[in-house]
C-alpha cells in the first residue's frame, strides 16, 4: 500500500544545526481521533499545528519518526514566486486565474511569516529578496514583461537590465527581476517548532508507526498499521511527501531525483543582500545563503529514482 523510498543520500546541511527533539510514543493499542495525519515532516507539522489550534483532536504517525524524511533535505527557499512565470501561467489558465494563483501564493507566505512570529518559533527565519535571472525560458524582453505583469497584479517586482544587475550584484546576465518579501529559514527548526506547538494543543505523536491499509466508511476512516494497532479517525490527512500512498492516483505526476550541495560558513563572501538567486531556465540553478554564511546550491532534476544510482553521485 505505501510506496516506500530511500529519500536521500549524503548528509543534509541542516544536520549542522541543533533543533528541538520532538517526542513520539510507541503505538501499542487502538486509538481514536478527529484527524489522523500520516507524515511528520513540514506538511504534517503545519496541518497538526493548524488543526489543534482550531480545537481538533489530532494523531500524527510516521514510519521513521519526526523530521526523518525529505524535510531534512530541503533547501528551504520559501518563495511566493511559483515555478511557472505569471505571463506563461496566464496563457495556460487565463489571466484572472493566474493572477489569483500568484496572489494566493504571496498571501500564504505572509501568513506563514506571521505565524512564525506569533508562535515565536526560532528557525532562523529572515525576510530575504530574490533575484530571478534571465535564462532559456525567459530572455530579457520577456523578463521585462513578466515584471510588468506582476506589478499589474499588485505584486512588487523590479526589472534590472544587464548594467544594473552587474553594478548591484556583480552578476553577468542579460537581466533579472528583483523581488522582496521571500523567506530563508531552517526547515528542521520550523518543523520541530510547529510539532511542539501541536503537542501543547494535545496532539498525540506515534513513531515508528507505518500505515499499511486504509478502510473508509461514511463515518470516517480506519487505518491499519504495521505495528498491529488500528487508528479510527473522522478525517485522514496524507502528508507523506514523495512517498505517495497507493490510494493517490499515479497519473499526473512522477517522482524524480534532484540534488543540492553546501559550503562551510563563509560570511565575508556572501553576495549583496544574501538574495535567493534562481533563473528562468529549464533546468534551473538556484542559490541561497544560511544565516551563518553557508552557500547552498541545487537544481537540475535527474530522471530516475534508483537509489543506488543516486547514491553513486554523492
Amino acid at each position: 500500500m505505501p510506496r516506500q523510498l530511500d529519500l536521500r543520500s549524503g548528509k543534509p546541511v541542516w544536520s549542522a544545526y541543533r533543533s528541538p527533539a520532538v517526542p513520539a510514543e510507541r503505538l501499542t493499542r487502538d486509538a481514536k481521533t478527529d484527524v489522523l495525519i500520516v507524515g511528520m515532516g513540514i506538511s504534517g507539522a503545519m496541518m497538526a499545528e493548524a488543526l489543534t489550534r482550531d480545537g481538533h483532536a489530532v494523531i500524527c504517525i510516521d514510519r521513521r519518526g519526526p523530521l526523518q524524511g525529505s524535510t531534512a533535505a530541503t533547501t528551504a527557499l520559501v518563495e511566493f514566486e511559483i515555478d511557472q512565470p505569471l505571463t506563461r501561467l496566464s496563457r495556460m489558465i487565463g489571466g484572472d486565474a493566474a493572477r489569483q494563483a500568484w496572489i494566493r501564493s504571496r498571501l500564504s507566505l505572509l501568513n506563514l511569516r506571521g505565524r512564525i512570529a506569533e508562535l515565536d518559533i526560532r528557525c532562523r527565519s529572515a525576510e530575504t529578496p530574490s533575484l530571478y535571472l534571465a535564462g532559456n525560458r525567459l530572455d530579457a524582453p520577456e523578463l521585462r514583461s513578466e515584471a510588468e505583469a506582476r506589478r499589474e497584479a499588485g505584486i512588487g517586482a523590479s526589472f534590472l537590465p544587464r548594467k544594473k544587475l552587474r553594478e548591484d550584484f556583480g552578476i553577468e546576465r542579460a537581466a533579472a527581476i528583483l523581488s522582496h518579501g521571500n523567506l530563508a529559514l531552517d526547515p528542521r527548526k520550523l518543523t520541530s517548532g510547529l510539532l511542539m506547538r501541536a503537542l501543547l494543543g494535545k496532539a498525540r505523536f506515534y513513531a515508528p508507526a507505518e500505515a499499511t491499509a486504509i478502510e473508509d466508511t461514511r463515518l470516517g476512516v480506519t487505518v491499519a498499521t504495521r505495528q498491529g494497532p488500528r487508528i479510527h479517525a473522522r478525517h485522514l490527512v496524507l502528508a507523506t511527501g514523495y512517498e505517495l500512498l497507493d490510494i493517490v492516483p499515479r497519473t499526473g505526476h512522477r517522482i524524480i531525483s534532484t540534488w543540492a550541495i553546501a559550503t562551510r560558513p563563509q560570511l565575508e563572501k556572501i553576495w549583496p543582500l544574501a538574495a535567493l538567486i534562481w533563473e528562468a531556465s529549464d533546468p534551473y540553478l538556484y542559490l541561497r545563503a544560511t544565516s551563518d554564511g553557508r552557500v547552498i546550491c541545487g537544481g537540475e532534476d535527474e530522471e530516475f529514482t534508483d537509489e543506488e544510482r543516486r547514491d553513486a553521485l554523492t
